[in-house]
């Protein structure tokens, strides 16, 4: 098994970005998950779910689906049905033009939002299929495609 200094070294030599969770992007993690709770009801929030949608596999530190029944007797490794909404927490290390084109597969796919959030500057962008976004830097970060709002003092709390 590899050391997390070895993943990074890696990575590094393949010249790929290193998504490495952060104490702040945790911290952010945690919030949504809690943030979301209140609407469990309409949607159940995953994190760190893998996804293969059309061939493409990606991992989005959270994402939200219509609420439907569990099935504990039989799991899934991969969804392939696409999420309605994606959430990336920005890392330190990943750049922002990455997350984008990662947007674009999402919304090619079939999402109807994606979330950009950013610790450093300290907001949220809500980004739709048709190239329009939103942006929050207090208040309440309000996603049109699937109707919720969510204060953003919970998201950065």
């Amino acid at each position: 098994m590899l050391t997390d200094k070895e993943v990074i070294a890696q990575y590094q030599n393949e010249n790929l970005s290193v998504d490495i969770p952060s104490r702040n992007h945790a911290r952010i993690w945690s919030n949504l998950v809690i943030a979301f709770a209140k609407f469990r009801q309409q949607y159940t929030i995953y994190s760190q779910l893998s996804l293969n949608l059309g061939g493409k596999v990606t991992v989005p530190d959270v994402c939200l689906f219509a609420t439907t029944s569990p099935d504990w007797a039989h799991d899934e490794l991969e969804m392939t049905v696409p999420p309605l909404v994606v959430m990336e927490i920005q890392s330190p290390r990943q750049g922002t033009q990455e997350l984008i084109e990662k947007f674009g597969d999402y919304f090619q796919a079939g999402v109807k939002s994606c979330w950009l959030i950013n610790p450093f500057l300290r907001g949220v962008f809500v980004r739709y299929p048709d190239g329009s976004q939103a942006v929050f830097l207090d208040g309440l970060v309000k996603d049109a495609s699937i109707g919720v709002e969510i204060p953003f003092a919970e998201i950065f709390a």
